[in-house]
């Protein structure tokens, strides 16, 4: 199967679907790409993959489509592909191979070993002697280059032809071809089929020239998404408004005698009716008077015996009438002998001495008309200029042998009438000019994007309250809701104290701890702080002024545990998370932080009650330190019930859930030994302690302090690469749509410059959406399909009124990044009333200030900001 299409350079790719492997695909590909070139004298970019071979056409190509089956032989394929392989780079790398094999060069001299260069260079000094045509100026080369019988270059050959590629099975496949047992298909379409997506994006190693990746004329290939229907009945069939609006465009509008005169001029003819359509019904007759008087123009009369290109036309129409202009008469009178001017014009010499062939005559007219129509079928070309059908197709061959021209089939009416009638399918197809049909190609591809009418940010607003699940209609439900809503906010980190008091029962109805619980023990969810703390931590350390150390204390121990950036996140892309986390220094931690990391790097995952006993700490020793760690992001746990038992006094902690109603029997269920065992988050993490001294695995870890640092780190670019796309994808399926603006909101350091060239990628694959979906922010806008269905239902919607409360640590604070005014601060908390996606007031510092003009009751605002919803289990950990 094959299938033509335009990019977005004007020119076209050809991509030939053929699953036979890698090996007969590129000896398909190379023999083609050689046939182009003889053909076209251009040298063409091409690729090949085990399913598919891709060719990119220049501006200048234009050919039937489904010629390019027969192109090939299978009796000359074997010539015209070893021609191929001199110029590609196998041809090369095999004959050094060779002729080392064969000890044809050194490999050691005067006893030590011949440098690599030079036997390189002794190896292309030989296939000079053997084969000079290889390395001859090709200035001096006429025809095929000649092959030496030369064992090491027939060796070269055939390794070339049979190993690399196999010609063998390329001669099977177009025998087959050749007898009619493979069905060839063939379709001109105004986008890239999903089929294609993978050769469009081929990796390098699948190209057959020496083009780089960065100059790949595949590079600039639009597609849509696979799962939008292109018209009525699928492929190959551009958008009728499209094409009436490239047609309306392209004929040309006079205002004046002398642009009637051009236009009459570009058409070679035009009927009294296209005149009115130029010139207008009211113009027309003065604009043609004018001329005339001038003698500018004058009219061609043909008798019904001059066309007969309709014979059923023929009859209706005894006469016929064209306006034309005075320099186009030569070239007319050899289109039409027999036609006679009134009134009779006498032209200056130089324009009467013009000799023109009927052939060359029949297709500039031919040229002239299709610069100014759109798709157009031979018969209908022929009943317009009154012209024989035979002659109308050799003058089109001819101009699509120019590449001005491409045929195909355009339009729906035209598919239809093919598909009822496949005999007569050619005198069906359909030619273009290839400007006009390029200008077609692309608005009907940027239909896609206007289909979507920008919203404005309150109706986005609104959008991210339903995406996200936080107004009441689309709150997720139990622990599998809480399961999706943790997915959608993967690697976002928040307050801890946020977590559980504001975001989780925001989004989830009837929320319970436990569900957390039991998703973190059954290892889906896991917590910590991904990002590098902004300071290091220092406690107290032995033998230092208690003023002094007192002083250092506040200075360096980590923020309050509280407050400290957590994360919830799937544990299958922890590893992605933290190597886009910016990298950290070595850490100072305290002696008793120092002794409980050493024993997490030494003994693993341990319990508490492990912990207590190795360190021979104290247990409050261990929890305060489990608690600073926590912060810095050096430890995790199983569970989030031992995190959240670390916010309050051991002494404080109240029941949790069990042995409601038994006030005799009361144990701690929030208790850090019930958090499972403790880890460290990022393996072996560099730290030293406050007093100088470093940690044994902390030395050969450092940056810049390991020689093999630059390979550890050229080998971790593909794996950024990887949770780059990871990131990207998470971002789409938090917002929903994404834009430069929404990177304010993460902790990540990561550039839209780097996250833009995914989405353009994705893009281009079909997969997401771009163009302008939120007014009012600039840039570009990327966005899930299912997430355009959604944004245009909130938009027709009518607003119900309903006001959402949002603690400012919310992802959805989004105050003063897209709304206007001052941003809030990202507390815990601060808190925000919306009504219908409009922020109307703000609790900020223990204070209320309106944001907006509404019309609700000062009471109402204060109620909703100042009185919480927290659950009763979770009060005495977040109040």
């Amino acid at each position: 199967m094959m299938e033509r299409f335009f990019d977005e350079s004007g020119g076209m790719q050809l991509v030939l679907h053929a699953p036979f492997g890698s090996r007969i695909n590129r000896a398909w590909g190379l023999a083609l790409r050689k046939r182009f070139c003889r053909s076209f004298n251009f040298e063409l970019q091409a690729a090949a993959t085990d399913d598919a071979i891709v060719i990119s056409l220049g501006t200048q190509h234009s050919f039937p489509l489904d010629e390019v089956f027969r192109y090939l032989n299978s009796r000359t394929v074997r010539d015209l592909l070893v021609q191929a392989l001199l110029d590609a780079p196998m041809f090369t790398i095999r004959w050094r191979w060779n002729v080392s094999r064969a000890l044809a060069v050194p490999r050691f001299r005067g006893g030590s070993k011949l440098a690599a260069p030079l036997q390189r260079m002794e190896s292309e000094n030989l296939l000079a002697a053997v084969f000079p045509d290889q390395l001859a100026c090709l200035e001096h080369v006429v025809g095929d280059r000649e092959i030496p019988d030369h064992p090491l270059v027939n060796q070269t050959i055939n390794d070339c032809l049979t190993e690399a590629m196999d010609i063998d099975g390329l001669e099977a496949v177009l025998r087959k071809i050749e007898r009619g047992e493979v069905r060839c298909i063939a379709r001109d379409l105004p986008e890239p089929s999903p089929l294609a997506a993978e050769i469009l994006n081929a990796r390098p190693y699948a190209f057959l020239d020496n083009a780089p990746l960065e100059e790949r004329r595949t590079q600039a290939v639009y597609t849509r998404r696979a799962s939008e229907k292109n018209g009525s009945d699928g492929l190959g069939i551009l958008d009728a408004s499209a094409i009436e609006r490239v047609t309306a465009d392209a004929w040309p509008k006079a205002t004046n005698a002398d642009e009637l005169h051009d236009a009459l001029m570009l058409a070679g003819v035009m009927t009294p009716g296209e005149i009115e359509r130029t010139a207008g019904r009211d113009r027309a007759t003065d604009f043609i008077s004018m001329l005339v008087g001038e003698r500018r123009i004058t009219r061609l009369l043909l008798s019904g015996r001059n066309f007969n290109g309709d014979r059923n036309r023929c009859r209706a129409r005894a006469a016929a009438i064209f306006w034309v202009a005075a320099e186009r008469l030569p070239m007319l009178r050899a289109v039409y002998p027999h036609g006679a001017l009134d009134p009779e014009l006498t032209m200056p010499d130089p324009i009467r001495a013009a000799n023109w062939e009927q052939a060359d005559a029949t297709r500039e007219l031919v040229r002239g008309r299709l610069e100014i129509c759109g798709p157009i079928t031979a018969n209908e070309l022929a009943g317009v200029l009154l012209l024989p059908p035979p002659q109308i197709d050799a003058a089109l061959l001819a101009l699509e042998a120019e590449g001005f021209v491409l045929r195909g089939k355009f339009r729906a009416s035209g598919a239809q009438d093919a598909e009822r009638c496949p005999e007569n399918g050619g005198a069906r197809s359909e030619w273009c000019e290839r400007r006009l049909l390029a200008r077609i190609h692309r608005l009907t591809i940027d239909r896609l994007r206007a289909e979507i009418q920008p919203v404005s940010v309150q109706e986005f607003c609104r959008f991210l309250f339903a995406w996200q699940r936080v107004d009441a209609l689309h709150r997720a439900d139990g622990p599998e809701g809480l399961a999706s809503v943790l997915e959608q906010l993967d690697g976002c980190e928040l307050p801890l104290a946020a977590w559980e008091s504001a975001v989780l029962p925001a989004r989830v109805n009837d929320y319970d701890p436990e569900w957390l619980d039991r998703l973190c023990f059954s290892g889906r969810v896991g917590w910590g702080r991904l990002s590098a703390p902004q300071g290091s931590a220092l406690t107290k350390t032995p033998g230092e002024d208690r003023r002094f150390r007192n002083r250092r204390s506040l200075r360096s121990i980590p923020g309050p545990l509280r407050s400290s950036p957590i994360a919830l996140y799937q544990r299958e892309n922890l590893h992605d998370w933290l190597s886009l986390a910016r990298a950290s220094s070595a850490i100072e931690v305290s002696v008793t932080n120092q002794t409980v990391l050493g024993e997490l790097q030494s003994g693993g995952a341990l319990f508490f009650a492990e912990l207590v006993r190795r360190t021979g700490l104290l247990p409050s020793q261990v929890e305060e330190a489990l608690a600073q760690l926590a912060a810095l992001g050096l430890v995790t746990s199983d569970s989030f019930d031992g995190l959240r038992a670390l916010l309050v006094p051991s002494n404080k902690r109240p029941t949790f859930g069990r042995n409601i109603g038994n006030r005799r029997r009361k144990t701690n269920l929030a208790s850090v030994e019930y958090a499972g065992r403790w880890s460290l988050l990022r393996g072996k993490q560099p730290f030293s302690a406050a007093n100088g001294h470093s940690s044994p695995s902390s030395s050969n870890d450092r940056p810049g302090q390991n020689p093999g640092g630059d390979r550890r780190q050229d080998a971790s670019l593909p794996l950024r690469e990887a949770a780059l796309e990871k990131f990207a994808r998470l971002l789409l399926h938090r917002y929903g749509v994404v834009f430069r603006r929404l990177l304010e909101r993460e902790s990540f350091q990561i550039s839209w410059y780097e996250l833009g060239r995914i989405y353009r990628r994705w893009e281009a694959r079909g997969e997401i959406r771009g163009g302008y979906f939120i007014g009012g922010v600039g840039g570009e806008q990327f966005a899930l399909p299912e997430a355009i269905g959604l944004l245009r239902s909130i938009r027709k919607a009518h607003p119900n009124g309903e006001l959402i409360t949002l603690s400012a640590a919310d992802p959805l604070n989004l105050q003063g990044i897209l709304t206007p005014g001052p941003r809030i601060a990202a507390l815990t908390a601060n808190r925000i009333l919306f009504r219908d996606g409009l922020p109307l007031a703000a609790l900020e510092a223990g204070e209320i200030h309106k944001l907006a003009d509404t019309p609700a009751s000062d009471l109402e605002i204060e109620r909703h900001l100042r009185v919480g919803k927290l659950p009763p289990r979770l009060r005495p950990y977040y109040k």
